[in-house]
């Protein structure tokens, strides 16, 4: 119910949003872009409290089930870890590359690279 109200809100805004955007090249009006100025911050709020209640609704399990050391928040710390982890990443010839050890100097290469700091610059 909560979402479903969410979802119709978000969708009307986009369609009268989307019917504005094309109506605007053909004739700038000033009415047309406060409304869409107005919508873009409906649409903004919408979204944010979609946001929320998904953020919440994925945290309902920790509420009920409370900070146990069980091995059911055991497991699902495993398992964000292996999701999280960094196994594969494309070297500059555009390869797969796997090692640790090569991942490990491709990312202090990258960061390196990143922040040294250019002749025409100082």
């Amino acid at each position: 119910m909560f979402l479903a109200i969410f979802v119709q809100r978000k969708r009307r805004v986009l369609t009268r949003l989307n019917g504005i955007q094309k109506s605007l090249p053909k004739s700038r009006n000033r009415f047309l872009g406060r409304l869409e100025n107005k919508l873009l911050a409906e649409y903004y709020q919408i979204t944010r409290k979609e946001e929320i209640h998904w953020f919440q609704k994925s945290r309902c399990k920790w509420i009920i089930y409370g900070d146990k050391n069980s091995s059911y928040f055991h497991t699902k710390t495993v398992i964000r870890r292996q999701r999280n982890k960094i196994r594969m990443l494309k070297n500059d010839s555009n390869v797969w590359v796997e090692d640790e050890d090569f991942l490990r100097d491709m990312a202090r290469l990258f960061y390196q690279n990143l922040f040294k700091r250019e002749d025409s610059l100082v």
